[in-house]
């Protein structure tokens, strides 16, 4: 697979490192809510969403699903986290590092995850 080599407008929270890679940066919006530090919701799109769009839109679907009531919750298992959410919000528990849950909105998650698929197409 060939990566892109543009860069993400450094507005949209994401870039591309040097070794091609896309990545959020910490203090941007795309990687932290309101209510919690940075760092988790980074790592989840880094880590479990990587750069996989197929994922990413099943992933927006349920979240959509769920907002809308069509879905009761949905629960999945990444490479670093599990990703819980219910129409209460959502929740993310890392699977390795001994750190608190992080919650965040399903506005937040779907902020996210939109602009984590708008980075992948740049």
């Amino acid at each position: 697979m060939t990566k892109k080599t543009s860069k993400a407008k450094p507005s949209s929270g994401a870039f591309r490192d040097a070794a091609g890679d896309l990545r959020v940066r910490r203090e941007s919006a795309l990687a932290a809510s309101a209510a919690q530090p940075p760092g988790s919701l980074a790592d989840f799109l880094e880590s479990d969403l990587q750069e996989d769009p197929k994922r990413g839109a099943d992933l927006l679907k349920r979240l959509d699903q769920v907002t809308k009531g069509e879905l009761k919750s949905f629960e999945t298992t990444g490479n670093a986290f599990t990703l819980s959410v219910t129409a209460k919000g959502a929740k993310l528990a890392s699977l390795h590092e001994d750190r608190p849950d992080h919650e965040i909105t399903l506005e937040e998650l779907r902020h996210a995850l939109l602009g984590w698929l708008s980075a992948m197409r740049r």
